[in-house]
């Protein structure tokens, strides 16, 4: 089942190894059911969505990148940030396997979008900029 924020309407798919449809369509709150259209938008709950390799290839960047954060923090003798930074980013790179996502995943949006340290992250403005310079050349 399907829950969009607007219109509060529930959609049920029903899938198959070629084919994915609607099964039924309802209003939750009065049980009346609307008509199933052709196609339906269904837009990610999270910003960061990627493909599994990409996803991969971050959480190993991502594991490089904590071993050499806690080896420096121990060179400074800081146990508890040791402690802390492990904990977390453990717990985010478990969530990330199991379910593709995390709490605060827009941390790690530089390994997602593939981004060198300081560089920084694409926004809409940019993306619109590009594309009118890519349909300009046509």
């Amino acid at each position: 089942m399907f829950f969009p924020l607007m219109p509060m309407r529930r959609y049920v798919f029903s899938f198959s190894a070629t084919i994915s449809k609607v099964s039924n369509a309802l209003i939750p709150s009065t049980g009346q059911g609307f008509s199933i259209l052709d196609q339906i938008q269904i837009y990610p709950a999270n910003l960061f969505v990627t493909t599994p390799d990409r996803l991969n290839a971050a959480i190993l960047q991502i594991q490089q990148d904590l071993f050499l954060r806690l080896d420096q923090l121990y060179q400074e003798g800081r146990k508890l940030e040791i402690k802390r930074l492990k904990e977390r980013t453990e717990f985010d790179i478990e969530m990330m396997k199991e379910l593709g996502y995390c709490s605060g995943i827009e941390n790690y949006s530089c390994y997602m979008d593939n981004r060198l340290p300081g560089m920084r992250p694409l926004s809409v403005c940019w993306i619109i900029f590009l594309r009118r310079l890519c349909n300009g050349d046509r």
